[in-house]
């Protein structure tokens, strides 16, 4: 697996995020992990997000991981509010532009992290498109 450390730019304040890729060959398609709560303690190390990052790519699929603004090593701060699923439409962008054009997007999560996916695939116009824009199940 290879992995490229990356900064999610974009409306807010950087974040810090990997582009997990499989050695050989261009990646199926690419898939955004959205990590727990970041006032939890949740962030793109978590072990549940990292096993998900390795599976995807295991499938010949490209993952990007990235810690939410004011979670591990992201600027801002957490508010745990609508700026979530806004950062997880930004990871979508950054995992647009390190793919070939046409390359097909999906986003999941784990817990908070699935909440805000199924948000922001609710939201986002590339998921609408490709009928699979997120995935997870969000739980309380």
């Amino acid at each position: 697996m290879i992995s490229e450390r990356v900064t999610i730019g974009g409306d807010g304040p950087p974040l810090a995020a990997e582009v997990l890729r499989p050695d050989a060959g261009t990646p199926l398609a690419g898939v955004v992990v959205c990590h727990p709560h970041p006032m939890y303690g949740g962030t793109r190390e978590s072990h549940v997000v990292r096993a998900l990052g390795r599976a995807i790519v295991a499938e010949r699929m490209a993952a990007l991981v990235f810690d939410f603004r004011g979670a591990g090593e992201s600027a801002g701060e957490s508010v745990a509010d609508h700026t979530e699923w806004m950062d997880a439409v930004r990871a979508l962008d950054t995992l647009e532009d390190a793919l070939p054009p046409g390359t097909p997007l999906a986003i999941c999560g784990y817990s908070f992290g699935a909440w805000v996916a199924l948000h922001a695939g609710s939201m986002d116009p590339r998921a609408r498109r490709d009928r699979r824009g997120a995935g997870g199940v969000a739980a309380r």
